[in-house]
Formats: structure tokens, C-alpha cells, sequence
């Protein structure tokens, strides 16, 4: 990409190299942090100049892992630049991928109310980007397995669900929102539903939306996933399932769709874990020793994963 000023455009993404022509501070983050180096830079650049530099800086941080340098180049960037919507977004990347590596649950939890707080300045400035609405639920869902208390935690998953809701009407086509959707009511409100007639109209809206996923998988890899989460989704909509014929209904199809994903897929423990799962439940209906030698394949296949 050629030099630009106009910085409101570029791609967002952490993993990919930033090619743009313009100056980099070539040095290491600890000859950047010092003070008198960054009085030198700035004297030599102007204001946008500076705040790619640091933007850049950020982005290799990320590639590199490094992932408290990035958050400061990416704050730092903002500092110089408060509309530089790629270094919000990014910043709060840096932050979320600094939750994940913490080791107590209350810092994981302040991480990403932080990062959380990154994509809401980021969206003030621009709030049609899927990527953003991808990280940020992303971040949702963890700072919500971060919490303890029931309420805080479900707050969190529905404003998670919400997020991810708001990729498909960015994209229609988007399989991922869809997805993601789905993976939050399944393993995220389902188990908190009041009833089991809410957790099983949630895990069939789930097998919905992995339906619609499925429509618009590219890769093979991608592919296998969705139908895994699928036949999931209607395993465990089988197990509260309150008639018999439903039941065995929902677990033939929950068998069908991990067929379907091992065809695409065929050596993925989790998935063989969960059709096993949905076989030894269909082996309780059916009393036939075939389910039950087909269920403890599938386990087999799983640990031996």
C-alpha cells in the first residue's frame, strides 16, 4: 500500500504486516520507550507521521507477541491521533490477547474490561466494521468465563450474542457471526436457562444459525466446525427434549451432522468426543448394543486423538 495520510482505511488485522510506505522507528521497544529517543522522533515527524510509526510498531509487537509493547505503541498512537480508528480497534486486540495470558481470573477480567472499553471508543468512529464487532464479542465471551457471580456473567454472554449478531447484519454471508452466535446459546446461556424448555428453544436456535453458517463456509476446515457445533446444538436440545420421538428425532440428526463434519474433517477429537456423547444418548432410546459399540468408537477415536 502506498504512503497515506489518510489513515481511517487501512486493514485491521493483528496478524497481518502492515506494507505501507512510510517511517518506521527502527529500533527495539525499549529504545522507542526512552525518553530522550522519543523527543528525537518527534521532532522529525509530523504528528501523523508519528502516530503510524507507533501504529506500525504496534502491529509487529502483535505479530511478535508482544503483546503489553503493542497495547503501549497502539495507546500511544491514539494519544498523537485520537481518531486513528485502526489503533483503537487494535489496542483493544493487544489487551484482549493480554487477558487471555493472565493467570488469576480478576486480572483476566480487568483486561478485558479494558480492551472492552477500547472497541467502544472504536466504534464511536467507525461502526461498520466486522472485524471490530468480531474481536469484541470475542472479548465478551471471555470476560464473562472471567466472572463469578451468575448475573454479571449472562450480561456479558447477551451482550456477546449481540455483537456477534451485529457481523451478520454488517454481512449477511458472514458464517462466523452466525457461528458465534450459536456457540453462545448453546454453551453459554443454555446452561443457565431457567427451565428446560428455554434450554432446549435455545439450543434449536443455535442449530438454526449453524444451519445458516453452514451456507457460507469457504474452507473444509471451517465446514467441519459448524456442523460439529451443529450436531452439538441438537444433542443437547435431545437431552431436555421432553418426547420420546423428538428425542430420537434430534440425536439422529445431531448423528447425521457429525457424519457430515468427519467427511470434511475426519480426525478432530472434540468432534468425535460429542458424537460419541449423542450416540451413547441415542444408545439409552434404542437398547441396541450397535449404538452403544458405535458410541464407544467414536470415544476411542476421541482419546486417541
Amino acid at each position: 500500500m502506498a504512503a497515506s495520510k489518510v489513515m481511517m482505511n487501512w486493514p485491521v488485522a493483528s496478524w497481518l504486516v502492515m506494507a505501507m510506505a512510510v517511517i518506521v522507528v527502527a529500533a527495539e521497544p525499549e529504545t522507542v520507550n526512552d525518553t530522550n529517543e522519543t523527543a528525537e522522533i518527534e521532532q522529525v515527524l509530523t504528528p501523523e507521521q508519528l502516530a503510524t510509526a507507533h501504529f506500525q510498531l504496534g502491529v509487529r509487537m502483535l505479530d511478535e507477541r508482544k503483546y503489553l509493547s503493542a497495547a503501549d505503541a497502539f495507546e500511544r498512537a491514539t494519544q498523537v491521533a485520537p481518531k486513528f480508528f485502526e489503533a483503537h480497534l487494535n489496542w483493544g486486540i493487544a489487551l484482549m490477547r493480554l487477558g487471555e495470558e493472565a493467570a488469576l481470573p480478576v486480572l483476566r477480567a480487568q483486561r478485558f474490561r479494558e480492551a472492552h472499553e477500547r472497541f467502544e471508543n472504536a466504534e464511536k468512529l467507525n461502526n461498520r466494521h466486522r472485524q471490530l464487532y468480531r474481536f469484541w464479542s470475542e472479548t465478551l465471551m471471555l470476560w464473562g468465563d472471567a466472572l463469578t457471580e451468575p448475573n454479571a456473567k449472562l450480561e456479558r454472554y447477551a451482550a456477546a450474542l449481540e455483537k456477534s449478531r451485529r457481523m451478520t447484519e454488517l454481512d449477511e454471508r458472514d458464517w462466523e457471526g452466525y457461528n458465534r452466535m450459536g456457540t453462545i446459546m448453546t454453551t453459554r446461556l443454555a446452561p443457565y436457562a431457567a427451565d428446560d424448555t428455554t434450554r432446549r428453544q435455545l439450543c434449536l436456535e443455535a442449530a438454526r444459525l449453524f444451519e445458516q453458517a453452514s451456507q457460507h463456509t469457504r474452507f473444509r476446515s471451517d465446514s467441519a466446525a459448524v456442523y460439529a457445533n451443529w450436531g452439538a446444538a441438537l444433542t443437547e436440545a435431545a437431552k431436555v427434549a421432553q418426547n420420546l420421538q423428538e428425542k430420537r428425532s434430534l440425536l439422529e440428526a445431531a448423528n447425521q451432522r457429525f457424519e457430515q463434519s468427519a467427511r470434511y474433517v475426519a480426525a478432530v477429537p472434540s468432534t468425535h468426543a460429542m458424537w460419541g456423547t449423542a450416540l451413547v444418548e441415542l444408545a439409552r432410546l434404542s437398547g441396541l448394543r450397535k449404538d452403544l459399540r458405535m458410541a464407544a468408537e467414536r470415544l476411542r477415536t476421541a482419546l486417541q486423538g
